[in-house]
């Protein structure tokens, strides 16, 4: 005889940005960016992210290995370090495998409680590679990068959910769990 207020289901929401330099020439490195933020209402474990680089007749960014410069959970605002969440360690935080031609992808899964992303909070992924030796002037080069799975929980709870999503084109400029980046080949000295 009466009625319940609404309830709120609460889920891990990724919603990932990809950045990196507007331009690049042969034997630099670009920085890039994966900024993975949580709008969700409750934590997000064992997130894998997915970055799959480009390979096109015209060049890419293949050839390099892309080498892990930091990886680390912060506060909404992107700055303010979580209490707690110290910088990522490859093997004991995450793992991260690269796959050449013809995937080019780059792939990191979050192993421990420091990788977890709390609601507001993010999780920034710094990393930096190079052209391809091929690459010609002028050539406009897309990645794409997001989030392909993650869960509501830890190992240890056998009813955790998980969130599988897929990489399509980035869908720029929507708030998702994918983002695209496109860097200009600048070709000089």
């Amino acid at each position: 005889n009466g009625f319940t207020p609404p309830m709120t289901i609460a889920a891990p929401e990724l919603v990932v940005d990809k950045t990196g330099p507007a331009t690049m020439n042969l034997g630099e490195w670009g920085d890039f960016t994966i900024d993975v933020a949580n709008a969700g209402l409750s934590d997000a474990w064992d997130i894998r992210i997915r970055d799959m680089l480009p390979d096109e007749p015209q060049g890419g960014m293949c050839e390099q290995i892309p080498e892990i410069l930091s990886a680390q959970v912060f506060a909404a605002d992107g700055v303010t370090p979580v209490p707690g969440k110290q910088a990522l360690n490859p093997g004991s935080d995450y793992t991260v495998s690269y796959s050449a031609a013809p995937s080019c992808t780059l792939n990191m899964t979050m192993l421990s409680p420091a990788g977890v992303i709390g609601p507001n909070q993010r999780l920034i992924i710094r990393y930096r590679t190079q052209l391809d030796s091929d690459t010609q002037d002028g050539v406009a080069l897309t990645n794409v990068a997001g989030g392909i799975q993650w869960f509501n929980g830890d190992a240890s709870n056998p009813d955790r959910v998980p969130y599988v999503r897929a990489l399509t084109d980035g869908t720029v400029g929507v708030a998702d769990h994918e983002d695209a980046h496109t860097v200009t080949v600048a070709l000089s000295g």
